[in-house]
């Protein structure tokens, strides 16, 4: 008898080995998390919280909404979802380009009447006007560019298309701070219609290539 108390008061004296219970009931107490168990406590997220659709990449969120309306069947109702995946919900922290130093300008008339049984094609001027926006104090605020009508706007010869005449590519060595360039050539279409004029792009020196979110509509109608 003597020698089980003695035992028993050495397992509950500190310093001794505990069990895995009594563990657990002393971190409960003390607001702890547990980490005697293999079994983690903790609430689990809910499945369509930010904290469970984000899982490893907190800057991406899948988002998935669920809908019901009523259909014009009485009793009937329609219901769907939509998901949107790898939605951006924080700034990347990798580094971003810097945005484009060019301004696009498209100088063409909106609306030309034509006679297209006296002439099957119909050639309106246009101009594309190219200019730097960044200003003197910037680095390396003179550019180097090429100013280019896109490729397979060139190929296109359906009859809904434009072809243009005259130099298609304008090369500029030392584009400065505020100052602009043009290039000079013709549409060409072949019927009525509306027309997007807006196939230019430009590639810097360095290689980076812009396209300009210009709308530049051309309405041909026959005489």
């Amino acid at each position: 008898m003597q020698l089980r108390s003695a035992h028993l008061a050495a397992q509950n004296s500190e310093g001794a080995p505990r069990s895995i219970s009594s563990v657990r009931r002393e971190n409960k107490a003390a607001g702890r998390p547990s980490q005697a168990g293999l079994v983690d406590e903790r609430p689990k997220p809910h499945p369509c919280s930010p904290s469970a659709l984000c899982d490893r990449h907190p800057s991406d969120l899948s988002v998935l909404v669920t809908w019901g309306a009523e259909d014009d069947v009485p009793g009937k109702v329609v219901t769907g979802h939509h998901q949107v995946i790898n939605l951006s919900v924080c700034p990347d922290p990798a580094p971003r380009r810097l945005a484009c130093p060019l301004a696009l300008e498209i100088r063409a008339p909106a609306v030309v009447h034509h006679d297209f049984e006296a002439d099957p094609v119909c050639m309106v001027p246009v101009a594309a006007i190219v200019s730097n926006q960044l200003f003197e104090d910037d680095p390396g605020s003179t550019l180097g560019l090429t100013l280019e009508v896109a490729r397979e706007s060139c190929d296109q010869t359906s009859g809904s298309s434009v072809t243009w005449l005259g130099p298609v590519v304008l090369t500029v060595e030392r584009l400065a701070s505020s100052q602009s360039s043009g290039l000079d050539l013709c549409a060409c279409v072949a019927g009525p219609g509306v027309y997007e004029l807006n196939h230019f792009g430009a590639r810097l020196r360095d290689g980076r290539y812009f396209s300009f979110p210009v709308q530049a509509l051309l309405t041909v109608i026959a005489l």
